[in-house]
């Protein structure tokens, strides 16, 4: 196993022991290499929107968009935390992009919670 490997798993570790702040340092680091991977800024990403916030979650979450286009699980957290953060329009747009290739029964969840709030007069 390589040794990015060995520190990526040393990390979930970390974060499942609940020291977010250890496993942080080791994402930090795995980051600044040219051989990053999605899942490294994903954790980093989720960590940062427990520990931080939204705000400071989005450049992980887009870089894990930006190495892996095509996972949701990346998707989610870049739209989540865009929508926390305010910014609902890069939020829907993250939404758009994603659902042009794959379905997503969360962002279907999302969509039908919004029409079920329209339809009731709610916001929209």
């Amino acid at each position: 196993m390589s040794s990015n490997k060995v520190e990526f798993s040393r990390a979930v570790e970390l974060r499942d022991q609940g020291k977010p702040q250890d496993a942080l340092a080791i994402l930090h680091v795995l980051s600044q290499k040219p051989d990053a991977t999605a899942a490294v800024f994903g954790v980093m990403g989720s960590l940062l929107w427990e520990t931080e916030s939204a705000d400071s979650a989005i450049p992980s979450f887009q870089r894990a968009t930006a190495l892996s286009p095509h996972s949701e699980v990346a998707s989610l957290g870049l739209f989540h935390t865009l929508f926390e953060s305010g910014r609902t329009d890069d939020a829907f747009d993250e939404m758009r992009r994603f659902l042009k290739f794959a379905e997503s029964e969360e962002y279907q969840s999302i969509l039908d919670g919004l029409s079920s709030d329209q339809s009731r007069g709610g916001p929209g």
